[in-house]
């Protein structure tokens, strides 16, 4: 009996580095655990030009629009990894921040 492969949901992901205006969209699967799809994340970002951030810097991600009171959103708490789908935690909101940690 053959196993059924995962069923990738592959979306673009909208990532922003904060405080600048330096972007780029990826396409990722969602159908993974938060803790895979937000290192796939930070994988493109190291091997991305258009960030130029070295894989010897730490980076945060967070979820774009968490807005409190008298702070900016880039200011978040970075995503909490999790064994919840990916799909499931973010549904069709699919834009980040990149912060140096």
């Amino acid at each position: 009996m053959a196993l059924i492969s995962q069923i990738q949901n592959i979306l673009p992901v909208y990532v922003k580095l904060v405080y600048t205006s330096t972007t780029n969209t990826y396409n990722l699967d969602t159908n993974v655990t938060v803790t895979e799809f937000i290192q796939n994340i930070k994988n493109s970002i190291y091997n991305d030009s258009i960030f130029n951030i070295g894989s010897e810097f730490p980076i945060e991600i967070i979820h774009a629009g968490q807005y409190n009171k008298n702070s900016k959103p880039e200011e978040a708490s970075a995503v909490t990894e999790s064994n919840e789908i990916a799909s499931t935690r973010f549904g069709q909101n699919l834009a980040f921040y990149v912060r140096l940690g």
